[in-house]
């Protein structure tokens, strides 16, 4: 498999505990823009930190360190939730 500079969107992001409290399933429309290459628990502010691919990132140069990212998120009841990922 070749790799493609422009395939190389890797970011960081966090998804709060809060959000799990009306149930994971508003997770799956939003969890399936992502590549999950890791996640480890940030217990100080109570939320998973992912570090992941996805189209929604910038691209990155190799060797460069995975940038943060916020999510905003709108679920939406009729209709696909819509996301953007902010850099910080």
């Amino acid at each position: 498999m070749t790799h493609n500079k422009a395939d190389n969107r890797i970011g960081k992001f966090k998804i709060y505990h809060d959000m799990l409290r009306n149930g994971w399933h508003d997770l799956l429309p939003i969890m399936g823009n992502f590549v999950i290459v890791q996640a480890s628990m940030d217990w100080a502010t109570s939320a998973t930190e992912y570090v992941a691919y996805s189209p929604l990132f910038d691209v990155v140069d190799d060797g460069v360190s995975a940038p943060e990212y916020a999510l905003h998120i709108a679920i939406m009841p009729d209709g696909p939730a819509l996301i953007k990922a902010e850099k910080l």
